[in-house]
């Protein structure tokens, strides 16, 4: 795995946690989710939201 996109996950598994604990950790994961997007592809964002379970935070996968 790039390390990029280790450390982008790394930052999702720590704001994940505070989605509706912290304002706007749902933005930061949102953000950090479409620069995964951007940069590694919709598979790997939305691999990410299956890895970390973000659907049961309101998060979706998007079609490929």
């Amino acid at each position: 795995m790039n390390a990029q996109l280790a450390q982008l996950r790394d930052k999702i598994r720590q704001e994940a946690k505070q989605v509706g604990r912290q304002p706007y950790s749902r933005n930061l994961v949102r953000m950090l989710l479409r620069q995964i997007d951007k940069e590694f592809g919709t598979a790997a964002a939305n691999q990410v939201v299956r890895d970390f379970k973000l659907a049961r935070k309101g998060f979706n996968e998007e079609p490929e």
